[in-house]
């Protein structure tokens, strides 16, 4: 990354179908002359927000703006509004799904005749707690023993149950309008040669909004980061 930029596009964590834009970039450690780089305007609900957090926002609507434009360049310049549960509010016709962490910024957008929701996360492995301080809060004891079945390391284990989990809670916010706690979906499946996972609602409220399409999961485990993603595929497009 050139010391003089504030950001650098990069690979794409490998988790959609080509039916999904991505973009994603890595942040430089100097934050200096940052806030023009990204040619978005802040908020006035940031103005008093800390730098990181400003930056974490410019850059995830930065990747947001690029991915429309791959999408649909006629719409690249719309803005992607604050919702009142602080979710993005994409244009008409289009879902899509934000994330930061440390150094990485990324976003995802697809057309509503293609895919009904869609959600992303990645998190920074060494930014992260013990996994035995995130374990418990997470998983239950059953998806520990699936994890741990399917061959997932055991350092990493806690963080990618809470980053499918995560990017579960992104996918299906918009449309239930609910906030869960991690317990209430629950993880059923991981097949590593795939790197997708399954799950469904394990409380009552959530499995009565559960997709009766289904969720599609996938999941990426590189040296510092674990991405994961969540689809619902619109009922008249095939999964991949």
């Amino acid at each position: 990354m050139s010391s003089s930029r504030a950001f650098d596009e990069c690979p794409n964590p490998r988790l959609f179908p080509s039916t999904v834009a991505h973009y994603s970039i890595r942040l430089a450690a100097v934050e200096s002359e940052w806030q023009d780089e990204f040619g978005i305007k802040l908020p006035s609900s940031l103005a008093s927000a800390a730098p990181k957090r400003c930056r974490d926002f410019l850059a995830g609507r930065y990747c947001a703006r690029q991915a429309l434009r791959q999408l649909a360049p006629e719409l690249a310049d719309q803005e992607i509004r604050i919702g009142p549960g602080r979710e993005p509010i994409w244009p008409d016709g289009v879902v899509g799904s934000i994330t930061h962490s440390g150094s990485f910024a990324s976003a995802a957008a697809a057309r509503k005749r293609d895919v009904r929701a869609i959600g992303i996360d990645s998190e920074r492995l060494r930014i992260m707690p013990s996994a035995s301080a995130i374990e418990g809060e997470v998983l239950e004891q059953d998806e520990v023993a699936l994890l741990l079945a399917s061959g997932i390391p055991r350092h990493s284990l806690a963080l990618l149950g809470f980053s499918a989990k995560e990017s579960l809670f992104k996918c299906l916010y918009p449309e239930a309008r609910m906030l869960w706690e991690f317990r209430e979906l629950e993880l059923t499946a991981f097949d590593a040669r795939c790197r997708a996972f399954a799950s469904r609602g394990r409380s009552a409220r959530a499995s009565a909004v559960w997709p009766r399409t289904g969720v599609s999961g996938t999941y990426l485990i590189e040296a510092d980061y674990v991405h994961t993603s969540a689809i619902v595929f619109a009922a008249a497009a095939a999964a991949p």
